[in-house]
């Protein structure tokens, strides 16, 4: 009698830990979806180098695109042209 009970909690043991232990079926699936996001993450973060290095190459060659330089400006320091006409949307509290 007490080798039945040890042999079915022995395999009902195996049982749960080929589904939900460390090394399980479950955790498996867990890992591979966080791998999946984690390789798009990659791709995403892969576009966005290589957009940068491409405008830092574009100053590097002396050839500086200065409508682009000055699109920044404006967008980063808050500057305007003198002769431009500035018009403010939204809320400026």
């Amino acid at each position: 009698m007490y080798r039945i009970v040890i042999v079915i909690l022995l395999i009902v043991y195996c049982l749960y830990n080929i589904f939900v232990g460390n090394r399980g079926l479950m955790t498996t699936l867990d890992i591979d979806q966080i791998i999946l996001e984690k390789r798009e993450r990659l791709v995403q973060l892969q576009n966005e180098r290589s957009t940068l290095e491409n405008k830092l190459n574009s100053f590097k060659q002396g050839n500086i695109d200065l409508d682009y330089l000055e699109e920044l400006a404006k967008a980063k320091l808050g500057v305007a042209d003198p002769q431009e006409l500035v018009l403010i949307t939204g809320d400026l509290r």
